[in-house]
């Protein structure tokens, strides 16, 4: 298994609208296939942070100063990685 691609839930809700404009709902919708299409399936994560300074202006007001969601890209194909990586290179900087 390859490394992981590490998103922030907003990069990830892009990148989402994108795949669901070039990919039929079969592929975003089931994870299996999307593990076979594009290669890789979303996982949700909570990153600890370090201190109260980390956290965001938009999560201090919600509360969620302790935490940070984050969504990683378990890929299992190097060649299929390489491939979305060239596509969607735009929505993964940022």
């Amino acid at each position: 298994m390859t490394k992981s691609i590490k998103l922030s839930e907003s990069d990830w809700a892009t990148l989402h609208d994108r795949i669901k404009k070039d990919y039929p709902k079969s592929v975003w919708l089931i994870r299996d296939k999307m593990r076979c299409v594009l290669g890789f399936v979303p996982r949700e994560h909570q990153e600890w942070l370090q201190s109260y300074d980390d956290a965001s202006p938009e999560d201090k007001k919600l509360g969620k100063y302790g935490y940070r969601d984050t969504i990683y890209l378990d890929f299992y194909d190097d060649k299929k990685k390489t491939m979305f990586v060239m596509k969607y290179s735009e929505y993964l900087n940022g």
